[in-house]
């Protein structure tokens, strides 16, 4: 069980306009358009950031989770169509329903980071301490939960934008930051 009660306050983005950083001192990922959500693996829970269980309309995901070691997920449910596009639309014939068979689209979760691991609370870790446990934890594991990519790029990561399709902009993460949750403003 995790050391904290779910669902738990989010570190949420705020809008920029024009990027800064150092590429040696920040991680820099895709924002996917999609559904932010936490996900408690193993057990096999999902919420949204505005805390309504998404469990039931999302069971695939929530089945899938069970797969991974007990840990608590931070990310984003994007809809894949059959031709590998992302369509956010989609996710809202999902919204009350849970996944239905035929319908031209897959639901994954883009996971960018871990909050818990067993009863270990990661939040205060650093980002870089985090990202490299996520990727230990999602190694060989269902293939409809993955890592975001990243990059220390702010040239390759300006080059997601619109490139991969539903990228909407990108989040550049201090490699020595903290995820303090809604508390921590960015």
């Amino acid at each position: 069980m995790p050391p904290f009660d779910l669902p738990v306050p989010l570190a949420l983005c705020r809008s920029v306009d024009h990027v800064l950083g150092h590429p040696h001192t920040a991680a820099t990922e895709p924002k996917f358009d999609g559904w932010r959500c936490q996900v408690l693996a193993g057990a096999g829970r999902l919420w949204s950031r505005h805390v309504t269980d998404l469990s039931a309309s999302f069971a695939d995901i929530a089945e899938a989770s069970r797969a991974l070691p007990d840990c608590v997920l931070d990310g984003e449910l994007v809809a894949v169509l059959d031709s590998g596009e992302l369509a956010f639309g989609k996710l809202q014939s999902r919204s009350g329903r849970g996944p239905r068979s035929h319908v031209g689209f897959t639901v994954h979760l883009a996971a960018f980071d871990v909050l818990a691991v067993g009863d270990t609370d990661w939040r205060p870790k650093p980002y870089s301490e985090r990202r490299g446990r996520l990727l230990d934890l999602l190694e060989g594991g269902p293939p409809v939960i993955r890592p975001v990519p990243v990059t220390g790029s702010v040239a390759t990561a300006l080059d997601w934008v619109g490139a991969l399709g539903a990228v909407e902009g990108i989040v550049m993460k201090p490699t020595a930051s903290t995820s303090q949750g809604a508390a921590r403003g960015g």
